[in-house]
């Protein structure tokens, strides 16, 4: 059983600071970002440090529970080992950072997530939002996501179910068939490329509709200056 992808954008406490909270370490590993917030070689020594003891703990994980099959028990176990290690190398590398860089990392993170981040009840309380205009903000999310997931299961179960009923009879044959499958799959997505977009883009101005300017202007400015990489 793969050990999950668990995401670091944690509450690490009732309490934790905004500023911490929308901050996500693992933009940390693009070098842009490195370059934008201005990280040392001697920062950047002891987020390779924590990056390290955080790789020791999945592989433990790892294994520990790798070999077991899936169900609803194994994950009740795993879950919160997961969470509480990635919360642990969370707060291991932003303690690492000046409470500049950290907010700097909150901005950019907002930025790469865009209107979407609003569905955070700590970013909707930032900019005002009420908990009815929140529950109404979620509900068009989530369809739009459901209607994303629907244009591509529509475009890639064909072919999953073509290459199912494929046996290949040697090694060769086999790979032969995953790369045809992984060429279709590509062509796939990108037909699929305009109507996603057009959704998507779609959906941000509903979702920009549903508030107000002065929320509008309050998300701006959580958002800092535009992150630009070069």
């Amino acid at each position: 059983m793969p050990i999950p992808v668990v995401s670091t954008l944690l509450i690490l406490q009732a309490n934790t600071p905004f500023e911490i909270h929308i901050a996500d370490v693992m933009l940390l590993q693009a070098k842009p970002v490195q370059t934008e917030l201005k990280v040392t070689e001697a920062q950047r020594k002891k987020m390779n440090q924590h990056a390290e003891k955080h790789r020791a703990v999945l592989a433990e994980l790892e294994k520990k529970y790798g070999s077991k099959k899936v169900d609803p028990a194994t994950m009740q176990k795993v879950s919160p080992q997961l969470q509480e290690a990635f919360v642990a190398l969370k707060r291991s590398v932003l303690q690492t950072l000046t409470p500049g860089q950290v907010r700097r990392l909150g901005e950019i993170n907002l930025q790469r997530l865009g209107i979407a981040a609003l569905v955070d009840d700590r970013v909707a309380t930032q900019v005002g939002m009420t908990p009815a205009q929140l529950t109404e903000f979620r509900k068009v999310y989530t369809e739009n996501g459901q209607k994303v997931a629907k244009i591509q299961e529509d475009a890639s179960k064909p072919i999953i179910t073509k290459y199912q009923k494929l046996k290949p009879k040697t090694q060769e044959e086999a790979q032969q068939l995953q790369s045809k499958f992984q060429n279709e799959m590509a062509v796939a997505g990108k037909k699929i490329e305009p109507k996603v977009r057009a959704l998507e883009q779609s959906t941000a101005k509903k979702l920009q509709s549903m508030l107000s300017q002065k929320q509008t202007a309050a998300f701006k400015k959580l958002l800092g200056k535009p992150f630009r990489p070069a």
